[in-house]
């Protein structure tokens, strides 16, 4: 089966998204999807990577064929006199890019820090106008062409560039720690599909794991986590456009189901038994029925099963039968005689 973030990672998802966010968060990392992006090239694509925070060396294998590097890492306000203006310099890097390479070639522009660029610009809508500047040369080259910025959370930038304004098909892809949804199958009683049902999982999943304190301590233990501010309210990202939801595992440099992972391998074990064999091994006594005790327990007689002809009745009736006591009142003649009218 080939996985939804497989085919965006290699531009052949439709529809195609020339806009690709990865999210990483105080307790899970989205790098080993970042590193996947910069370095699926081959000889008819172009790859530029602006590192402001992170070593190039960690992100890029040893071939650099294909990759250019802009180390920005120096370039720090206050620190650097010769630091250019990014919106200007950032452009110019892609356009010369551009006519070094084919036409009709396939470029990805990714920046693996988006909040350093906006701290270091002090305003959250100049770093959009970088960004959609940047979106502009990608919109006019041919697809696969794409945009991948990675942030962490919590981000200022965050509600900012999942604006349909901004670009109305995004990808957005957010790393969730595997200790999130063991919690809500052992806490909650609420697997992730398959071991569970779509549609109450993720009703109960979304406001969870986007209040980001929560989710750090649940991983972290009590008090381990950051100050006890929600960033954002719920799937906000959602509002204006057609949203897909898909929760997948990654394993190394490649995708891989829920069900892959050692971590949550427990979920999926029970998947297709009863609730009687799910708690089984949980208990300190046996719940299971041998074949001689299940028939003798259909011999039992049943106590409501009156033999006597006066109460003679069949299951298939469905009639209700009813010996009325010394208390009650019983009059067809004055139903309403105990309402003392």
């Amino acid at each position: 089966m080939t996985h939804r973030i497989a085919t965006i990672v290699s531009g052949e998802s439709r529809p195609h998204f020339p806009f690709v966010i990865l999210q990483s968060s105080l307790v899970q990392s989205s790098l080993p999807v970042l590193r996947t992006f910069v370095n699926k090239r081959d000889v008819v694509s172009h790859v530029i990577l602006f590192s402001l925070l992170y070593p190039p060396l960690t992100l890029v294998d040893p071939s650099e064929e294909g990759l250019q590097i802009v180390d920005m890492r120096a370039e720090v306000p206050g620190y650097s006199e010769t630091r250019p203006d990014p919106l200007d310099y950032f452009s110019s890097i892609v356009k010369q890019a551009l006519s070094a390479i084919a036409p009709d070639g396939p470029l990805t522009v990714i920046i693996d820090a988006a909040d350093v660029l906006c701290a270091d610009l002090g305003s959250p809508s100049q770093t959009c106008a970088v960004i959609t500047s940047l979106l502009s040369h990608i919109s006019a080259r041919p697809k696969p062409s794409r945009l991948v910025i990675h942030l962490t959370t919590p981000s200022p930038l965050r509600d900012h560039i999942l604006a349909p304004r901004l670009s109305p098909t995004l990808a957005h892809v957010v790393a969730h720690p595997p200790a999130l949804l063991l919690h809500l199958a052992t806490a909650q009683l609420m697997p992730p599909p398959p071991a569970g049902r779509p549609d109450r999982f993720w009703h109960v999943f979304s406001p969870l794991a986007s209040r980001t304190w929560e989710v750090e301590e649940i991983v972290l233990g009590p008090g381990g986590g950051g100050a006890r501010n929600d960033w954002g309210d719920g799937d906000r990202s959602g509002v204006g456009r057609n949203l897909e939801k898909e929760l997948l595992g990654w394993l190394r440099d490649s995708p891989c189901s829920l069900s892959e992972l050692d971590s949550l391998k427990p979920i999926f074990e029970d998947v297709g038994k009863t609730a009687s064999e799910q708690l089984t091994p949980h208990l300190s006594f046996n719940l299971n029925l041998t074949p001689e005790q299940q028939q003798s327990r259909t011999n039992v007689p049943l106590p409501y099963a009156h033999k006597g002809m006066q109460y003679a009745f069949s299951f298939k009736d469905h009639s209700i039968l009813y010996d009325p006591d010394s208390a009650d009142d019983i009059d067809d003649e004055d139903p309403d005689d105990d309402l003392n009218i």
